[in-house]
């Protein structure tokens, strides 16, 4: 490897102080965010929406099922599991609890 292209391995890939201004930003959004009921609230309720994409996503692959496989065991279309999958998933209860049906599981709702 050259020694540049080595030099550039090694070296960041943004600078020491984008890094420091970016960390600041997101403890004042962090901060912002808590000091107000709604958007906390609101805040809370988008990481729930990533968190049951990521859980569906990953009980289809527990389960050794394509997206195409999925679809077909609930009469939907693949594009359709696609976006049950995806950040930000509004769909109904329903639809979650066929989703872990198809893949030979059950919906528990808790709130804690």
């Amino acid at each position: 490897m050259s020694t540049t292209r080595k030099r550039a391995v090694n070296e960041p890939v943004v600078s020491k102080e984008v890094i420091e201004a970016s960390d600041r930003l997101r403890r004042d959004i962090e901060k912002a965010i808590a000091a107000d009921p709604v958007r906390s609230a609101r805040m809370q309720a988008v990481m729930a929406e990533a968190e049951i994409a990521i859980l569906l996503a990953e009980a289809r692959k527990d389960c050794g099922l394509t997206q195409a496989d999925l679809a077909a065991k609930m009469g939907r279309t693949q594009p359709q599991i696609a976006r049950m999958e995806r950040e930000g998933y509004l769909g109904s209860i329903r639809s979650v609890a066929l989703f872990a049906a198809a893949c030979g599981k059950k919906l528990v709702i808790k709130l804690e």
